[in-house]
């Protein structure tokens, strides 16, 4: 098992006790510390179980780099990532086991899970999956808003993490777990137990929640350079993305907006690769879909008050004008 952290504090001692407290016993846990300086390290030392081994980054790393470690450690016949901010149940590693025995030509593993928030209460029950999934419908499904996704808690074979290249280095990581199952899954299927067998932590210190638009921007467009090349593997796939490319439009036009707005507030014009990157992207997935996005007239307007400094100063000079320097307009 393994546990990128950075700065875990009270969240990774949790983690690694519910790890620990595993009814299945025969694993290894690697904690990938960034350079915390939390006392984590220290905690970690004073466990005394041989089990627990601490990988600690000589500098400090982007997260990207961190968990590109686990390219690097040895590992054991079969792997799983568990963020530092989550919990598993006792018997998870049980189940994951009765899986690979009951599957075992599948690719990836999963279970059923729930969410909790910052003091670990109950939100809810993570959306229902199927039993098993190709990576066709894993796409549809993440595209629909029918499944719960996060990249923690699944297990696949080490030699077959390695050989798809690990994590893709996706800006801040956000979609790389998509990507990253997608490969894994690609010619054996995706097998996920009915069992509810671990927390998901759901809260405002999370990567999803404090990255930007940019980087929402950017690894989004890394998403879709790595949905080009699978597509042309996979037929499946490849009719998922054509009979989608407005929801990717959507996607692309929210963030835009914001980012559009968010520099314009700064006074500064956005960087001309940032539209030419969603402008590529799109177009490799479908003429239609850069067309509709480049058509939006909102997408248009704020384009044009951005493009000029003194269009930006006579937008920012009418929104405190009209709502106060603490309104937040977008």
């Amino acid at each position: 098992m393994i546990v990128p952290s950075y700065k875990g504090g009270e969240y990774l001692k949790q983690c690694v006790r519910s790890i620990l407290a595993q009814t299945y016993t025969d694993f290894d846990l690697a904690i990938l510390d960034n350079c915390s300086e939390d006392g984590s390290a220290e905690w970690l030392a004073n466990l005394h179980d041989e089990r627990v081994k601490v990988y600690t980054s000589p500098k400090p790393l982007t997260i990207e780099d961190n968990w590109a470690r686990a390219l690097e450690i040895p590992k054991n016949e079969f792997m799983t990532f568990i963020c530092h901010d989550d919990l598993v149940d006792p018997n998870y590693l049980e189940v994951m086991n009765n899986m690979i025995t009951t599957f075992p030509e599948a690719g990836l593993y999963h279970s059923h899970f729930r969410m909790i928030d910052d003091n670990g209460n109950y939100i809810r029950p993570c959306m229902p999956r199927p039993q098993i999934e190709t990576a066709a419908e894993f796409l549809f499904a993440i595209i629909e808003h029918y499944r719960d996704t996060f990249g923690t808690g699944y297990v696949t074979r080490s030699t077959q993490y390695n050989k798809v290249g690990g994590m893709p280095r996706f800006k801040n990581l956000l979609y790389a777990d998509f990507a990253l199952w997608m490969l894994l899954m690609q010619d054996s299927g995706l097998v996920t137990a009915s069992e509810e067998c671990f927390s998901y932590r759901l809260h405002t210190g999370s990567t999803t929640s404090t990255s930007d638009w940019e980087s929402h921007i950017k690894a989004m467009i890394q998403f879709m350079a790595f949905l080009k090349d699978f597509r042309e593997r996979d037929y499946e796939v490849s009719k998922v993305i054509e009979t989608h490319h407005d929801v990717f439009d959507g996607f692309f036009i929210n963030w835009y907006q914001g980012v559009l707005v968010q520099e314009t507030k700064k006074n500064k014009k956005l960087d001309p690769k940032i539209r030419e990157g969603i402008k590529e992207a799109l177009s490799a997935l479908s003429p239609q879909a850069w067309e509709s996005f480049s058509g939006m007239r909102k997408v248009r307007v704020r384009e044009l008050i951005n493009n000029t400094a003194v269009a930006r100063r006579f937008y920012n000079s009418y929104i405190t004008t009209r709502y106060g320097k603490t309104s937040h307009v977008e």
